[in-house]
């Protein structure tokens, strides 16, 4: 997407602030930041439904930081 309307379109939203979000965050992370992202996001998912032996609250706090993490680069 190189514009909001085209963010907004490629994820199925209207335009206006998500849309101009998302694509700001894309801007940043890049392509495989984005796919880090999801990766952790669905790694996340998986443990809070019981691959892991973790408490949830401690799932959601790595994912909260590793996510963090992603933005520094």
């Amino acid at each position: 997407a190189r514009d909001e309307q085209e963010a907004a379109d490629a994820m199925g939203i209207k335009a206006g602030f998500p849309a101009k979000k998302a694509l700001g965050n894309y801007r940043r992370l890049g392509g495989s930041g984005v796919h880090r992202a999801i990766e952790l996001l669905a790694k996340a998912d998986l443990d809070l439904r019981g691959d892991s032996d973790l408490e949830p609250e401690l799932i959601m706090e790595v994912l909260v930081a590793r996510l963090s993490r992603l933005g520094r680069r």
